[in-house]
């Protein structure tokens, strides 16, 4: 048997949530231990030993594969939660510092994850270790770690909280997978800081903030990402966290992720492998006082309070490839049966020292591998690193081998699995590195007991969503086609088509959506809510930019000089019309019948529009273009909107000429009484 350096994360489930046992409340806070059901005795004592305490000085609680079911399975399908549960946790609630936490042998989850999602539990202060004897992906630690801290203060966190806690960290791991952790929870934690700090309601306004953070930390996002960010973060704001509360944990994680940690000292082991004691306010600072020598001398580590820990002890930030597509569990180890962490060679094949296991996916319950050298693994320019994987394998719950793929020269860089079927991309060495190859395809053992039949199947995919597809089991050989055609011909008629030899504007919009033509429409207002809904844009047949829907998230607009020697409607247009440095007499312009639209189409680079019935969100996006616009808030009463911000926005009071400012909440209320009618213009 030789040691792998497995991932051994992605075999383990690893979770920590408590018992279904009750367990007393408790007046005064304790410290709680909890110690996964199915770790044996050896490894139990292992723990206790890391966290450097008897069991006569915490409150023990045994975790079940049950529980970590119950508490996980509305976010983590059943088949990926696994069997066992094996992870542990050490739980100190306090008085003040935020949130402090410390993981070891979590090799995916970190340290500012479980930080940043438990504020949003509603913990203000607490110090907490999450651990396991062996590497785990560390995915179900939030939930045990909530409810553990429930137990220790005998207190119960609100459960909406909770769960929007939950889902951060499963939003978070599944951004983590394709940005890399350390950029993901940068987006998050400081878009959630932003949200929270400013208590910002407004959906678009939420959407900017996002954007506007992954465009500081160049960390690009897909819509999809961004949307699901956004949906996250809008149930969080209707929650209305105090700052204060959070503001200790949700800075320090801004810091750790930022790099801007010189104020931080670092912690420094002591000979025996212990760590000393940090300033806590009992001097008894459970993050500082763990036994490393208890893990061996090969474990990860991350700490909040310790930034340069994670990559001290080898948990160094990769390029969110790591993970299969969707895995957020934490799924079983195969072990021997003392707990010993070697692999036995009948169910991974033959392997070296120091060969990776790369986690791939499941097909139902089979789980997919891959198997890497040390040597073969490489890193490029960009950050991005390529497994060049010798062996692909399946094996099933029972740790049987089902099959394995194997070419001599060849390596397999990623998978995607399609029903029953895994797509292998190959890769061949070339030079320093790696060249593509053809692909190949990998079948599990259901399908290869299938009989020779025409069968139906449905592939989801992100590119395509849902299709179904006729699978042909065997190779059709004959592939011609016959058909009929009619004896003679009982009508013809002319078929030549005749194009116009002049094309010009029709009157319609075009939006542009999700990366690709979404329609187009004939009322400009019908067209923004298509590429609102899309996060797109709007163009005209000239190509013009007319709308979209991104804007910064504060705009002003100098230079407009109130006029007040007419009707209300005409000191805004002139206003305006003065602003954009008009040639003509718009006020006489006006008296002559034009409307406000006519009077902006006949300013030079000027094209003039109206809009009824939309939201004042999104008229606020040609102010953010620098496009002032002018409001109706009741019988003949017009505003001009200068400016914006998260809560409030300024105008001009078109009859007095008066610049005055409402809360995002009033205006509203004052645009709808208008009839949420606008008039602006795009250049």
């Amino acid at each position: 048997m030789k040691k792998v350096k497995t991932a051994a994360a992605l075999l383990c489930s690893a979770c920590l949530v408590l018992s279904g046992t009750a367990v007393p409340t408790m007046a005064d806070s304790v410290k709680v231990v909890t110690l996964g059901a199915d770790l044996t005795q050896d490894q139990k004592n292992t723990m206790m030993k890391y966290f450097n305490v008897d069991s006569n000085q915490v409150q023990i609680l045994t975790i079940t594969n049950q529980d970590e079911r119950d508490h996980l399975s509305a976010y983590v399908p059943l088949e990926q939660i696994g069997t066992r549960t094996v992870s542990c946790a050490y739980v100190k609630p306090t008085q003040s510092g935020g949130i402090k936490v410390r993981t070891a042998n979590l090799n995916w989850v970190t340290c500012n994850m479980i930080a940043t999602s438990l504020s949003t539990s509603g913990v203000k202060n607490c110090e907490v270790v999450a651990a396991c004897p062996f590497e785990v992906s560390g995915t179900g630690a939030l939930t045990g770690i909530q409810m553990a801290y429930e137990t220790a203060t005998g207190e119960q966190l609100d459960s909406t909280k909770k769960e929007l806690a939950t889902e951060e960290m499963v939003v978070t791991g599944n951004l983590a997978d394709e940005v890399g952790k350390n950029d993901a929870t940068t987006v998050m934690n400081n878009s959630k800081i932003q949200v929270i700090k400013d208590n910002v309601q407004n959906v678009d306004d939420i959407y900017n903030i996002v954007v506007n953070v992954a465009q500081q930390n160049n960390v690009n996002l897909d819509s999809d990402q961004i949307n699901k960010i956004v949906e996250l973060l809008k149930q969080i704001a209707q929650q209305e966290y105090n700052y204060d509360d959070v503001k200790a944990t949700l800075e320090q994680v801004e810091q750790n992720t930022s790099g801007d940690n010189d104020e931080l000292g670092d912690i420094d082991d002591e000979e025996d492998d212990t760590v000393n004691a940090g300033d806590s306010a009992d001097g008894d600072d459970i993050l500082n006082n763990v036994d490393n020598s208890a893990l061996g001398g090969d474990i990860v580590e991350s700490s909040t309070e310790n930034p340069s820990l994670e990559e001290d002890s080898g948990l160094i930030e990769d390029d969110g490839d790591d993970q299969s597509d969707g895995d957020l569990s934490e799924t079983e180890e195969p072990q021997e049966p003392d707990g010993d962490e070697t692999t036995d060679d009948s169910t991974l094949g033959n392997t070296d020292e120091g060969d990776t296991l790369r986690p791939l996916g499941y097909i139902d319950s089979d789980f997919i591998y891959g198997m890497a050298h040390k040597d073969d693994i490489i890193s490029g320019a960009d950050g991005s690193r390529t497994y060049a994987m010798y062996r692909v394998g399946i094996i099933d719950v029972d740790y049987n081998l089902i099959k394995e793929y194997e070419q001599p020269d060849i390596y397999v860089s990623s998978t995607e699995v399609q029903g029953k079927r895994i797509t292998l991309s190959r890769i061949v060495k070339s030079g320093s590195g790696y060249v593509s190859t053809s692909i190949d395809q990998l079948i599990n053992k259901d399908e290869n007991v299938i009989e020779n039949a025409v069968k139906a199947e449905t592939i989801s995919t992100d590119a395509r969503k849902q299709e179904l597809y006729i699978d042909l089991i065997t190779k059709v050989n004959d592939i011609s086609v016959t058909y009929r055609t009619s004896g003679e011909i009982i009508f013809k008629d002319n078929t030549k088509l005749e194009l116009e030899d002049d094309f010009s504007w029709n009157g319609r919009y075009y939006v542009y959506g999700y990366g690709k033509f979404q329609g187009s429409r004939t009322q400009l207002e019908s067209a923004i809510t298509l590429a609102y809904d899309t996060y797109g844009t709007v163009v005209d047949s000239n190509s013009k930019l007319v709308w979209k829907r991104y804007r910064s998230t504060q705009a002003s607009i100098d230079g407009i000089v109130p006029v007040t020697s007419g009707d209300s409607i005409v000191n805004a247009v002139v206003a305006v019309s003065n602003y954009l440095g008009a040639d003509f007499n718009a006020v006489s312009y006006m008296e002559q019948g034009h409307t406000a639209v006519e009077t902006f189409d006949n300013i030079r680079g000027v094209h003039g529009i109206s809009l009824t019935g939309i939201t004042y969100e999104k008229a606020l996006s040609y102010v953010g273009d620098g496009s002032p616009v002018i409001a109706r808030i009741g019988e003949d009463e017009y505003i001009i909107i200068t400016a914006y911000n998260s809560s409030e926005i300024a105008y001009i009071e078109a009859s007095t000429g008066a610049q005055k400012t409402a809360s995002m909440n009033e205006a509203g209320k004052m645009f709808s009484q208008g009839g949420n009618i606008y008039v602006t213009y795009y250049k």
